[in-house]
């Protein structure tokens, strides 16, 4: 009865209708030829949709990551010296460097795939609680189980992350040590002593990094055998209504679509939760160095004339920070 077509059939049927019929085998050919073109248009168009989101993302990163760098360095030119000779000029380095690629990297996940996947995941899922919530809801007891291993691995990802940038300061540091001075390392023929220095630092980054390359492939295959185990439990279920007859096979096949459909970008969700992780690590240093006290102009400072005779200390004192004791003290020069 036309009462129990479908919407999409009765749609379907009716494009099918706008298509000449062909009386002959040579008529069939520019139909096949139309379907071709139209498939091919569809694939330029999505491509070049493709070609513009990628590029728009990318240029917005970009951006914003130039002009946190100018932000920051604004800020760095405004610290007091006695923060360098605390922390030193390679620890900064490496907030502009490393950790603001690793921001980066997050922020073009955020807005190339957290934005896309989640709509999939959503219609997915949409559809295959209106085909059968019950076989649906049995399928999603794995999401739980799923948040707490992201939560935990995630957590360990932020942990690694901040001492894998802090192991990328250190090794700045040795290397602006050693390179700058060079002459003296020479001199003192300390080659040996800077060597073994530098692969302790190098060694100790490489032990942080191993520990994200360990969290990042172990999410993606737990989450993918969780899910296949708890879907194949549903599937048997649903196999089992459609022997005894308490289900359609069509509804049956487009359940099973739709429910491999939405475990792929639930898949890739949560390995981007550890790209968050690591983009948070590095966004709290980044951030950190405009935290810092900076230099105030005195308001109240008289304006000095041009220098032209002399420079004279008078009962000066001097202490490194941190020290306990001063280093110069009533120095008259």
């Amino acid at each position: 009865p036309a009462g129990d077509i479908s919407f999409g059939t009765n749609l379907l049927g009716q494009v099918a209708r706008m298509i000449p019929q062909p009386k002959t085998r040579a008529e069939r050919f520019p139909i096949l030829i139309w379907a071709l073109l139209i498939v091919a248009l569809m694939t330029v168009m999505r491509n070049f949709l493709r070609f513009c989101q990628e590029y728009l993302v990318r240029s917005v990163v970009l951006e914003s990551i130039v002009d946190l760098r100018c932000e920051n360095y604004d800020v760095a030119l405004r610290l007091p010296s006695t923060f360098f000779a605390r922390e030193g000029t390679s620890d900064t380095t490496s907030r502009f460097i490393q950790d603001t690629g690793e921001v980066a990297r997050g922020m073009s996940t955020l807005f190339g795939k957290t934005l896309v996947e989640p709509a999939k995941a959503l219609a997915t899922l949409t559809m295959a609680m209106i085909l059968s919530w019950e076989m649906t809801l049995m399928a999603m007891v794995v999401g739980p189980v799923a948040y707490v291993l992201i939560r935990k691995l995630g957590k360990t990802m932020k942990k690694a992350t901040r001492r894998a940038l802090e192991g990328w300061s250190a090794m700045l540091a040795v290397l602006e040590e050693t390179l700058s001075g060079i002459r003296v390392v020479k001199a003192y023929t300390m080659e040996d002593v800077e060597r073994k220095r530098f692969h302790t630092v190098n060694h100790r980054l490489l032990k942080q990094q191993k520990r994200i390359a360990r969290a990042e492939a172990v999410i993606a295959p737990s989450i993918e055998s969780m899910g296949i185990t708890t879907a194949m439990a549903a599937v048997a279920l649903a196999g089992y209504r459609v022997l005894s007859g308490q289900l359609d096979t069509e509804i049956f096949i487009g359940w099973m679509a739709m429910l491999m459909a939405m475990f792929d970008p639930i898949r890739k969700l949560a390995k981007v939760a550890t790209i968050f992780q690591r983009a948070d690590a590095a966004a709290h240093r980044v951030f950190q160095l405009q935290d810092q006290p900076q230099e105030k102009c005195a308001t109240d400072a008289p304006d000095l004339p041009l220098h032209a005779k002399n420079i004279e200390f008078s009962d000066v004192n001097f202490r490194y920070p941190g020290a306990d004791e001063d280093s110069l003290h009533n120095i008259n020069l």
